[in-house]
């Protein structure tokens, strides 16, 4: 199992990880109150809504600076960045997205499998041998 070399980029990983899941659930939220608003035809549960969709695409942008950092001490990937490079074969795959199971394992786990190399890894810093 492979491990970071630096703790921010652990920080950054479960950073990134906690974003990219609060955006996910905010969007059926902002569309719930969203289609609330057509309902009833109150303008606050409009105002909510935008409210919403705003604080999505914010977190969205947060979670994307954050992603970038957390990379794969393999591969070197950000492993919670859209990339436009190929995914492994036996990658997993939860609602569409390669990025949920990384984050769910950084989460709740405290390791993850790469989506790009598929090699696992712990979130624990590497011990490093000092030269005298």
């Amino acid at each position: 199992m492979h491990r970071p070399r630096h703790a921010q980029v652990i920080v950054k990983l479960q950073l990134a990880a906690i974003l990219l899941c609060l955006s996910r659930l905010l969007i059926p939220a902002a569309l719930v109150m969203a289609i609330m608003a057509v309902f009833s035809g109150e303008a606050g549960h409009s105002k909510i809504a935008l409210a919403l969709g705003g604080a999505a695409a914010v977190l969205a942008i947060l979670q994307w600076i954050f992603a970038s950092g957390g990379k794969c001490p393999l591969c070197m990937m950000p492993v919670l960045s859209r990339k436009g490079c190929s995914k492994h074969r036996n990658a997993r795959c939860v609602a569409g997205s390669h990025r949920f199971p990384v984050a769910y394992g950084v989460l709740f786990k405290g390791h993850f499998r790469c989506p790009y190399c598929n090699e696992p890894t712990m979130l624990e810093l590497k011990e490093t041998v000092r030269r005298s």
